[in-house]
């Protein structure tokens, strides 16, 4: 299966290199997480190597043998139980990834994924679409507070979860026993950003420029 490579051809197209990073470990209730990266060199295309969830075990173990032969860098981190439970899994997961981007000596921003993802410039099944929402409504606390309050009329706290269960509420995304429909405010939450329903906003911004 031919992979598109959408991110990676943007900063090539500019001599850039770029490290990919993925988790596995969210979704268990107990137990490590574990983070992985990985550099290719600049134009590396391979059609086999894809998400590892449609590969057979047999085929994960040849590609590994082919990722850390023409990988540029690779590194994996777990980050333990201790970690997890002092930071959140949202947090861990994030303090893992920036473990191995610092340690990796390429031009790097964990941000610009996102970005990117948020505006549409690349396919929405390029990156979660969980860690979208959490990155651009973490960026709106920080910088655009109160467009989240006019926009969806909800007082807005710093808490990420606490400000999507919010908006979930007051658009009525639940689902029939009573639960927060995440999909559903996801796709609303994107959905306005990208129709400029809370106004204009400059992704580029950083936390010190809205001080």
């Amino acid at each position: 299966m031919k992979t598109v490579n959408d991110f990676e051809k943007h900063y090539w197209s500019l001599d850039k290199l770029v490290i990919g990073i993925d988790e596995a470990g969210r979704g268990p209730l107990a137990g490590p997480l574990v983070v992985a990266g990985v550099v290719f060199p600049k134009d590396y295309i391979s059609e086999e190597i894809y998400d590892s969830k449609q590969l057979t075990e047999k085929k994960r173990e040849q590609l590994y043998e082919v990722i850390i032969r023409d990988a540029l860098y690779y590194d994996v981190v777990i980050v333990e139980v201790e970690i997890i439970e002092k930071l959140n899994i949202l947090e861990a997961t994030r303090w893992g990834m920036s473990e191995i981007a610092k340690k990796a000596n390429v031009d790097k921003d964990l941000k610009v994924g996102f970005m990117l993802a948020v505006t549409g410039a690349i396919r929405d099944d390029v990156l979660p679409m969980q860690s979208i929402i959490e990155f651009a409504i973490g960026f709106l606390i920080k910088n655009h507070k109160e467009k989240l309050v006019k926009r969806y009329e909800i007082e807005v706290s710093e808490d990420i979860f606490e400000t999507i269960n919010k908006i979930a509420i007051s658009r009525g995304c639940i689902q029939q026993d009573e639960t927060i429909d995440y999909k559903r405010v996801y796709a609303l939450i994107l959905k306005d950003i990208r129709d400029n329903q809370l106004g204009p906003i400059s992704w580029e911004k950083t936390d010190e420029d809205s001080k």
